[in-house]
C-alpha cells in the first residue's frame, strides 16, 4: 500500500529476534491440509466395533449438606438439582435422632433454662408470625437485598425494611404481619452478635456491614475426591470428635455424625449457597477477617412458653443446631470459605500461611429472638438468639485435606 511503513518497522524492536517479517508473495503455494490418516483409495477406512466394559463403574456424584441429610435419613436425592438457600423451619435433624422426617415442623426438645439466666427476659415479646419454607424463603431474599450501611438511623433501615416487605410480602396470610414482620427484621439487624471474650465480632451488627463487606447468597461448588477415595461424611464426625476440646458448643454432634447412618459417600463435587459472607470493616484487602452468616428463622419456642425469648438462649440454640444437624452445614460452608481464600490469597502468602486466621467465626442468626441493641447476654457474653462458632482454627485444613481423600485423621 503506497505510504504504508516497512513491515519490519511494525515489529518492536526487541521482538525482532522472535518474529519474522516476510512478504505474501515469498510464501510457498497454499497446499489443502488432509489429516495424515484420512483414508485415500490405496488405503480403505478400516471399520470396527470399539470395546465396551463389562461394567460401569461411577467414580464422581454431586452433593449437597441437603443430600447428606436427606440421605442419611433413608431418602432420594437429585444430585443434578439446582442449588437452593437452605432449609428453615424444615423437619430438621431425622437423621442425627434415627428416624425419618415428620411433617411437623416442631423446635428441638427443650433443653431446659440455665440457673444464671439473665433478668428482665420476659420483658420481650416475640410474635406469633408465620413459619415454613415460603415465609424463610422471604426473609432470606429481604436480608439479600436489604441495602443498610454503617450510621444510618433507625428511621432509615425501618424505612428500607418496610419498602422490602410492602414489595415482597404480597400473600393475604402476610398482610396482617406486615407490621410485625417489619419490626422482627429492624430488630435483628441492629443485634449485636455477642459471642466469648475473643470475638471480634461480638459487638458486630448486620447493619455495620456496607455492600463492599457483604457477599450475599454465595453459590460454590468444592471439588471431593472420586468415590474410591472412600470419603464418608461419617469421617467428618469422626474429625470432629478429635479436634473440638469437650468445652466447644458443638462437641456433642460429633458423635451423632459419626454414627453409620451417616454413612453417605462424598465424591466428586458438592455444593451450597452461603447466605453471607461478611467481612470486618477496616481490614487490609490482603488480611480479611470473614464471618459465615446464615439466617434462621426457626421458631425455638412453644407457643405455650410464658417468657419466650429463653428459648433463644445458648443451650436452646445448641439443640435447634444439633436437632437440624446445622453443624455440618457450618463445616462444608466453613471448608468451602478456607478453600476459596488458599485460592485467592495463597500466592501472594510466604510458605506455611494459614487460611484459617482470616476465618473469624460463625453466625447463626435465629432472627426470631434478636430484640436489637438491648437483647440480653448470658454471664459468658452469648447474644439470646445468636449462635455464635469459633472452632479451633486447625479444624479447616483437616477437614479440606479429609474431603480431599485423606483419611489419615480419621482411620485407624
Amino acid at each position: 500500500m503506497p505510504g504504508a511503513p516497512e513491515p519490519a518497522a511494525l515489529v518492536p524492536e526487541r521482538e525482532r529476534d522472535a518474529i519474522g517479517v516476510r512478504d505474501v508473495g515469498d510464501l510457498p503455494d497454499p497446499r489443502a491440509w488432509r489429516p495424515p490418516d484420512e483414508p485415500t483409495q490405496e488405503s480403505p477406512p478400516v471399520r470396527g466395533t470399539a470395546p465396551l466394559p463389562q461394567q460401569v463403574e461411577r467414580i464422581f456424584r454431586r452433593t449437597s449438606f441437603s443430600d447428606i441429610k436427606q440421605l442419611a435419613a433413608g431418602g432420594a436425592v437429585d444430585h443434578h438439582a439446582p442449588i437452593g438457600r437452605g432449609h428453615d423451619e424444615e423437619p430438621g435433624g431425622a437423621a442425627a435422632h434415627g428416624g425419618m422426617p415428620t411433617a411437623d415442623a416442631d423446635p428441638a426438645p427443650a433443653a431446659g433454662r440455665p440457673a444464671d439466666e439473665p433478668a428482665g427476659l420476659a420483658a420481650f415479646t416475640i410474635e406469633d408470625l408465620p413459619g415454613g419454607t415460603p415465609f424463610g424463603n422471604l426473609v432470606h431474599e429481604i436480608f439479600e437485598r436489604l441495602d443498610v450501611r454503617p450510621g444510618q438511623s433507625v428511621d432509615e433501615v425501618t424505612a428500607a425494611v418496610r419498602a422490602l416487605v410492602d414489595e415482597l410480602a404480597v400473600t393475604r396470610t402476610l398482610q396482617a404481619w406486615k407490621p410485625s414482620l417489619v419490626e422482627m427484621l429492624v430488630a435483628a439487624v441492629r443485634t449485636p452478635f455477642g459471642g466469648g471474650p475473643t470475638a471480634m465480632f461480638r459487638d458486630l451488627r448486620f447493619v455495620d456491614f456496607p455492600r463492599a463487606d457483604r457477599l450475599v447468597e454465595m453459590d460454590f461448588e468444592m471439588g471431593l475426591a472420586d468415590l474410591t477415595g472412600d470419603v464418608l461424611a461419617s469421617d467428618g464426625g469422626r474429625l470432629l470428635g478429635r479436634l473440638l476440646p469437650p468445652t466447644d458448643p458443638l462437641h456433642g454432634y460429633a458423635r451423632l455424625l459419626a454414627r453409620d447412618i451417616f454413612d453417605v459417600p462424598l465424591a466428586g463435587k458438592i455444593n451450597g449457597q452461603i447466605d453471607a459472607v461478611l467481612r470486618v470493616p477496616g481490614r487490609p484487602p490482603d488480611d480479611p477477617r470473614l464471618i459465615i452468616a446464615d439466617y434462621k428463622t426457626n421458631r425455638l419456642h412453644r407457643a405455650d412458653d410464658t417468657v419466650r425469648l429463653a428459648a433463644y438462649g445458648h443451650q436452646g440454640m445448641v439443640a435447634e443446631m444439633i436437632h437440624s444437624d446445622y453443624p455440618l452445614q457450618a463445616l462444608v460452608y466453613g471448608t468451602a470459605i478456607w478453600r476459596m481464600l488458599r485460592h485467592r490469597l495463597g500466592t501472594r502468602k510466604p510458605a506455611g500461611w494459614d487460611p484459617a486466621a482470616c476465618l473469624e467465626g460463625i453466625v447463626y442468626a435465629f432472627v426470631r429472638g434478636m430484640k436489637g441493641p438491648d437483647t440480653p447476654v448470658d454471664a459468658e457474653g452469648r447474644r439470646y438468639g445468636v449462635f455464635t462458632w469459633q472452632p479451633p482454627r486447625e479444624l479447616w485444613q483437616r477437614l479440606s485435606d479429609l474431603l480431599s481423600g485423606d483419611l489419615t485423621w480419621v482411620r485407624a
